[in-house]
């Protein structure tokens, strides 16, 4: 282009250049588009999420209509509770009643129902309770399962060969090892095998912190080599004998009457379990190998069986006036260091050797009444003390109920008295009383 030319074009009117400035300014440039294209993106994904939220919200408020309270699957670490029952749907009632009221409510501790129909029998009473209290444990929240033990019944104990119905004790050996193995193999669902489990009978009431006081003992229970079970029941535990709601006590009896199992030591019994008298079994040396259970000076458990297999004339003089603890303990917030093996020998016998040794035990309802105190009983006549006590006076295997190191252990006005046979001594390091009396 010639230079007269470009000065002409420069040289162009005032109106052509605002022109070309103003259509300059409106022609939409690339980078303009891309920002209303993101811009309209933006609006399109806000409204969707918006739409989105309100869809979820309107079917998860549809699932809690149609279904309420849903519970919570069991998880595999956590203490099952198993309920162990036959025909009588009247406790049943009151047993599950106490239960599902004590139940923390927390998805664990599912419970389960284990119904004894063998050869057959069909005890409807019982399944219309179980499947009442199903529901009201679905509306709490509660996982409660109901097993069926209907295996045929194989008639390989003679009646007439003991003192008692050798069949019936056969038949609750039988469905105990079933529901165990079933608890300790496949569990409440397939490959759910559960570590523990607590036992309790359709004739039994729990207390207010029953759930409590097992979650406390369990670390123990789990670590301490020493220990064969924990037990939530004192057969000692009648009311005047019941003064302190937080102690407990190791023991070398077994208690049962709601004791928690490992599947560790099920493992071990499981393979060799009787055939009948499970419970005494249990309190054999043979089982236990010198190792305790944990129990309470207050019953975490009530047992109101009268009508049962068991018709002793020792339930309605002492079994059936066991009190169960009405004080609702925290045992979480305790310190439970104490009941460790080594701990509590030392915390018992320290305390036995400060004791006032009472030369008589006739004397042991009046004084001192300010001081420990050792009562002694000769050979074994316990009556005289079991009279003015009210302790169980019967053995199994040579063993006195809830006794430690051979001695039985209640509180008394107060304080304790240490309640031992003639001839007995106490482990080495430590002294029978600090002093003699009376």
């Amino acid at each position: 282009m010639s230079e007269r030319n470009q000065l002409r074009k420069r040289r162009a009117s005032p109106v052509e250049n605002d022109r070309s400035k103003t259509e300059a300014k409106h022609e939409p440039t690339r980078e303009h588009s891309l920002t209303d294209t993101s811009r309209t993106w933006r609006f399109y994904v806000r409204w969707f999420s918006r739409f989105a939220i309100v869809i979820v919200l309107i079917l998860s408020n549809a699932r809690l209509v149609t279904i309420p309270n849903r519970t919570r699957e069991p998880q595999s670490e956590t203490t099952a509770l198993l309920v162990i029952t036959h025909s009588r749907s009247e406790y049943l009632t009151k047993c599950l009643e106490s239960i599902l009221k004590a139940h923390p409510r927390n998805g664990e501790w599912p419970i389960i129902v284990s119904m004894d129909r063998q050869d057959g029998e069909d005890h409807v009473e019982v399944a219309d309770v179980v499947e009442k209290a199903s529901r009201q444990a679905n509306a709490l929240g509660i996982g409660l399962y109901p097993w069926v033990h209907a295996l045929s019944y194989e008639n390989d104990v003679e009646k007439g060969k003991a003192f008692v119905d050798t069949i019936a004790y056969r038949r609750i050996s039988r469905h105990y090892e079933w529901a165990l193995t079933r608890v300790f193999g496949r569990g409440i669902r397939e490959n759910a095998a559960l570590p523990r489990v607590v036992i309790v009978e359709d004739d039994m009431q729990v207390a207010a912190d029953f759930f409590s006081y097992f979650d406390a003992l369990t670390p123990l229970l789990e670590t301490d080599e020493t220990l064969f079970c924990v037990s939530a029941w004192n057969d000692n535990g009648i009311q005047a004998l019941a003064q302190n709601a937080t102690q407990l006590h190791r023991t070398d009896f077994f208690p049962g009457l709601g004791w928690m199992l490992t599947r560790e030591l099920w493992e071990e019994l499981g393979p060799k379990w009787p055939k009948m008298f499970w419970d005494d079994w249990m309190r054999s040396t043979d089982q236990t190998k010198g190792r305790q259970c944990i129990r309470p000076e207050m019953s975490r458990t009530a047992n109101f069986g009268e009508k049962g297999v068991s018709q002793s004339f020792h339930f309605k003089k002492h079994v059936s006036q066991v009190a169960l603890a009405d004080e609702k303990v925290d045992f979480s917030g305790l310190d439970l260091g104490y009941l460790e093996a080594e701990r509590y020998h030392d915390y018992v016998f320290s305390r036995m050797s400060k004791a006032v040794y009472l030369k008589y035990s006739n004397y042991l309802t009046t004084r001192p009444q300010d001081r420990d105190v050792i009562a002694v009983y000769h050979e074994d006549f316990l009556e005289p003390i079991t009279k003015r006590t009210g302790v169980m006076g019967d053995h199994r295997n040579g063993m006195k109920r809830t006794s430690y190191k051979g001695m039985i252990i209640i509180p008394w006005n107060g304080n304790w008295a240490f309640i031992v046979q003639k001839g007995w001594t106490p482990p080495e390091g430590y002294q029978l009383g600090s002093e003699v009396c009376c």
